[in-house]
């Protein structure tokens, strides 16, 4: 009976931690955009876009790993300071290409915001 108890509540356990990984994360609120988290990463539509009524954007990577940026006019600037935005050639009418470190960004021209 011993050993019943003890597989019953294994498997209980078991089945609670499977859950707790399986749980979805919560996304935050904004526009899915293009980013290429780290060296050599190909662009993908797996970036969340928050604009915060502070003036603030946050750039969340799937990773759980985000970049607070300022809006200073039509342009930004890094939030955080610690890293400096850098305008890149492959920006086109339809979008504001830049990178933070070695990671880059693509924000829709909607947004009104240029890079230098």
């Amino acid at each position: 009976m011993k050993a019943m108890s003890l597989r019953i509540s294994s498997l209980a356990i078991f089945a609670l931690s499977i859950q707790g990984c399986g749980a979805a994360q919560d996304l935050p609120q904004g526009e899915m955009i293009a980013c290429a988290i780290g060296n050599g990463a190909e662009f993908t539509e797996s970036c969340v876009l928050e604009i915060r009524g502070d003036g603030v954007m946050v750039l969340h990577q799937p990773g759980g790993g985000f970049r607070r940026v300022r809006r200073t006019g039509d342009g930004i600037e890094s939030a955080d300071g610690a890293e400096r935005i850098v305008g890149l050639a492959g920006g086109s009418e339809a979008f504001t290409e830049f990178a933070i470190g070695h990671d880059r960004y693509r924000i829709p021209a909607r947004f009104g915001i240029a890079v230098e």
